[in-house]
């Protein structure tokens, strides 16, 4: 490694550990500046132009994402004792790290089936670095096995009685508590998902998903000076009102659908079809 930048299109430096490093890349991937007028507006049109390449099938799809998941979240929470409400905080507090259309409402059932010695595994991997043998062990080959031990954790805190809000607070877990509040009550104007896509699609550039210089770690801070999280829900809101679309985290679904689809419509060079997207080097989701 030394002391070499990382050029753009290169491979993440590996540290001795063989996990990403993040040195260079603050070169490589500069942040937009949201509170410059001209970029947050270069934003709101890189936002807008991905959702207009959107196939219009793709477009239906993302438009009625929300609500369908609500619908879901709903009916999988019948006859476990649990509200919707917390139905969409366990969707949630999981979603890091998971396919979401592939695992998360399964997961619901294994999260609602899991036992007092089983959550005790889980806390007790949760204190330690890496999941244990015993957590993993637990896991292996259901919809919860790459839920983070952290997400687990606060699951269960949701399905002891806590209150989402609270397990998830804005403040310092903007993205989860917006993808709660998204799913819980999706005709509600206030919240925006804010996760890697999302603001890649408003860059207009495909960072790696390991870089961690995203800035998106926080909201409603006690200053009251907006973050970077609060910033790029106001991209989301000019950009869903320059559409005529009512809600902001519609227009978040729809060009998060429609990004995946770009990432994955490249053919691999055997020419067959991706089931992962491209790698993420930096390059433009629209030119």
């Amino acid at each position: 490694m030394g002391g070499s930048k990382l050029r753009p299109g290169s491979k993440l430096e590996k540290t001795p550990t063989g996990r990403a490093s993040q040195k260079g890349f603050s070169a490589q991937y500069p942040k937009l500046n949201l509170g410059n007028p001209r970029q947050f507006s270069q934003a709101v049109r890189n936002v807008q132009a991905v959702h207009d390449v959107t196939p219009p099938e793709i477009q239906k799809s993302g438009e009625l994402w929300y609500p369908k998941v609500h619908e879901a979240v709903a009916k999988g929470m019948r006859r476990t004792g649990l509200s919707a409400r917390q139905g969409a905080g366990l969707v949630a507090a999981v979603s890091p790290q998971m396919d979401w259309q592939g695992r998360n409402i399964p997961a619901l059932k294994h999260l609602t089936n899991m036992r007092t010695a089983d959550w005790d595994v889980i806390h007790r991997s949760a204190r330690k670095s890496r999941r244990s043998r015993e957590a993993k062990a637990l896991l292996k080959d259901t919809p919860l096995a790459h839920a983070s031990d952290k997400g687990l954790v606060r699951a269960h805190r949701i399905i002891e009685g806590e209150d989402p809000e609270d397990v998830m607070p804005r403040r310092t877990a903007p993205k989860t508590h917006s993808f709660f509040h998204n799913i819980a009550y999706p005709s509600e104007h206030t919240h925006v998902t804010i996760d890697y896509r999302a603001h890649d699609v408003a860059a207009n550039r495909l960072y790696p998903a390991a870089f961690t210089g995203r800035g998106l770690s926080s909201a409603a801070t006690k200053s009251g000076k907006p973050t970077r999280y609060e910033h790029m829900e106001d991209v989301y809101r000019q950009a869903a009102e320059g559409r005529d679309i009512e809600h902001p985290h519609t227009m978040q679904a729809i060009t998060w659908e429609g990004a995946k689809h770009l990432e994955t419509a490249v053919p691999t060079k055997a020419g067959t079809p991706r089931v992962k997207g491209v790698a993420r080097k930096g390059q433009p989701y629209v030119r």
